[in-house]
């Protein structure tokens, strides 16, 4: 496989590796919050004053959200490297400011909250599930750019001047269809990036710009490097055949 192409492989292994932990941290989240108390399901009780005090069990839900937030999606093996950030940045970022401040000022997680925490998690577990199996696409993509790049070769590998006239004629010939083959593949692998990309509800541009840097598309660079190297031999070629 092309070196290029290895590395490109491996940076989707890696991020489908950390969106299945995310995935399965939030799935942790849910069940969670799912066995939480809310005044629903018990009543407020009195104190000997007259004071309506709310149990125990139900006060303590609100702090077993942010436990729960802790020990399982800030938990994941990546979490430092990739966000790095407090509860309150990371849990705004992925429900809402506004039910980070809900929570924080509530004195009991009541149903409505509750529903909404597990309305997020729910959504974000959804989003990283979507974006796995776009992951995979586009490693299935990669994989087969490489193998078709690989069956096209040099023709000359930069020897001309042992070639017969009708070697070079054959030769010129089988550049002429590599470079035809080439430009389909690259085709076909940019529309295999839009499809891929097709309906993505993100900040990020594609996925393509979010796994890679220099180049962001490995993929057709690699092919624009194999057609090169085609061109330069297919010239090489017809000067020879000329100089006969």
């Amino acid at each position: 496989m092309v070196p290029r192409l290895r590395s490109a492989c491996e940076i989707v292994r890696t991020e489908r590796r950390r969106i299945d932990d995310e995935a399965a941290a939030f799935r942790s989240f849910i069940r969670r919050i799912d066995r939480l108390d809310t005044p629903a399901a018990s009543s407020p009780c009195a104190t000997p004053q007259g004071t309506v005090m709310w149990s125990s069990n139900q006060q303590d839900s609100l702090s077993a959200v942010r436990s729960a937030y802790a020990e399982t999606v800030m938990a994941v093996p990546h979490f430092e490297d990739d966000y790095g950030e407090p509860f309150r940045t990371h849990f705004a970022a992925e429900f809402s400011s506004e039910l980070f401040a809900a929570l924080s000022s509530a004195s009991v997680l009541s149903p409505e909250l509750k529903n909404m925490v597990l309305s997020g998690a729910r959504r974000c577990r959804k989003e990283r599930v979507e974006f796995r199996d776009r992951l995979k696409r586009e490693h299935r993509s990669i994989q087969r750019v490489a193998q078709e790049i690989e069956t096209v070769e040099d023709p000359l590998d930069g020897h001309v001047s042992g070639e017969s006239f009708g070697g070079l004629v054959a030769l010129h010939r089988y550049s002429v269809d590599a470079c035809s083959m080439l430009d389909e593949l690259a085709a076909d692998r940019q529309a295999e990036i839009e499809q891929i990309n097709h309906g993505m509800i993100t900040d990020i541009p594609s996925i393509q710009a979010y796994l890679y840097s220099d180049p962001t598309h490995p993929a057709l660079t690699a092919i624009a490097d194999r057609a090169r190297s085609i061109t330069d031999s297919k010239r090489q070629i017809e000067r020879e055949i000329t100089a006969r």
